[in-house]
């Protein structure tokens, strides 16, 4: 399944306007650090990584174990919320990328797993940059947009 990106929520891994595909998933495999699709509790299809997994006993006698799945976007301050095991419809093979085709396995993507999960300061410095990225382009397209078109003259 392949999706347009918007938002910054998982720069820089994907930025808006990728192209993410994703692949359905078996949900007893699911690991922490991994990017995963799946529906919040809006309705919206969201794609952000498994930061954890809750379980919990329906009772005392012995019904089986709930498991709720914590995600975050690896721009984000705060988890999402809590996902079933029903909603999550995929995981990310990689990105396209204009002409480039970024896998999901690849270096880049690991280290970028491997530092949000582990340098305290990586999501709070990625969000500055993204929007900062968002603002710079913004400015970049208005004054091309307002500026007169100028004839090379000699």
């Amino acid at each position: 399944m392949e999706l347009a990106s918007y938002g910054i929520s998982m720069y820089p891994l994907i930025r808006e306007g990728d192209i993410s595909t994703f692949e359905v998933v078996d949900s007893n495999s699911l690991k922490v650090g991994q990017v995963y699709l799946f529906i919040n509790e809006d309705g919206a299809l969201v794609g952000h990584r498994l930061h954890s997994i809750q379980q919990s006993q329906q009772s005392q006698h012995s019904q089986p174990v709930v498991c709720n799945y914590l995600f975050k976007g690896d721009t984000c301050d705060e988890l999402d919320s809590p996902v079933s095991r029903d909603s999550i419809i995929g995981h990310l093979i990689g990105v396209r990328r204009g002409t480039r085709w970024l896998p999901s396995d690849g270096i880049r993507a690991r280290w970028i797993g491997w530092m949000v999960q582990r340098a305290p300061g990586w999501s709070k410095l990625m969000r500055r940059l993204a929007r900062y990225r968002q603002v710079t382009l913004l400015a970049l397209r208005r004054q091309a947009l307002s500026s007169p078109k100028r004839r090379n003259v000699r």
